[in-house]
């Protein structure tokens, strides 16, 4: 098992010439501000720059569906606002392509391990999204999951929750079954395919 990844130089919105008249470069650390969710600020000030703001978008969800799923969360923050974007949503989607530029020659090294098995890592935030601009809104609880497979991740996940739940517990428990929708699928692959390859296959790990 291996990989050979080479960095395409025509991928990211930077390079497309989507901000070539911003003259206010900054790398960041980090893909987006820590602790700080966006809102749709109905109040704030209207795009400075006409950029596709979706087309960008699409760029980035490619990058972070692909190699990069240190900026899915951000990435999806913005996906959310991408039909009516405003002065901070342009600004979020701008770090996320400085944060790429700082760090282009960094990736997802992989060491499979036979010896390993499906792992499964979960978890939700509660009512972390919450604001109150968007009080009203019962979205506000974000869902993540991993999967690895001979300890090489081949899923992540970062979304809004699309069910209701009124305790941290409950928001956990649906977002485990959320993953395990992915897991057992790749299990009845995997089902598939083993005898092929003369793989092994324990239980998975939650």
């Amino acid at each position: 098992m291996g990989i050979d990844a080479k960095i395409s130089g025509d991928v990211w919105p930077a390079r497309r010439g989507f901000f070539k008249n911003d003259h206010h470069i900054k790398l960041h650390k980090t893909p987006a501000i820590l602790k700080q969710v966006l809102t749709k600020d109905t109040n704030v000030p209207i795009r400075k720059q006409d950029w596709d703001c979706q087309s960008a978008i699409g760029m980035l969800n490619y990058l972070a569906g692909c190699t990069q799923p240190d900026i899915l969360f951000a990435t999806h923050q913005c996906a959310r606002f991408s039909s009516d974007p405003k002065f901070s949503h342009e600004n979020a989607v701008k770090r996320i392509t400085w944060y790429l530029t700082g760090n282009y020659t960094k990736g997802i090294i992989l060491k499979p391990n036979k010896n390993s098995s499906i792992c499964d890592f979960v978890d939700a935030s509660f009512a972390s999204g919450w604001s109150q601009e968007d009080s009203q809104d019962p979205t506000n609880i974000w869902t993540g999951y991993m999967l690895n497979y001979a300890d090489c991740p081949f899923l992540w996940v970062s979304k809004l929750q699309m069910e209701i739940a009124l305790l941290t517990s409950k928001a956990k428990y649906i977002t485990l079954l959320q993953s395990l929708r992915d897991v057992i699928l790749f299990m009845t692959l995997h089902d598939k395919i083993r005898d092929i390859f003369n793989l092994k296959f324990s239980k998975p790990v939650i």
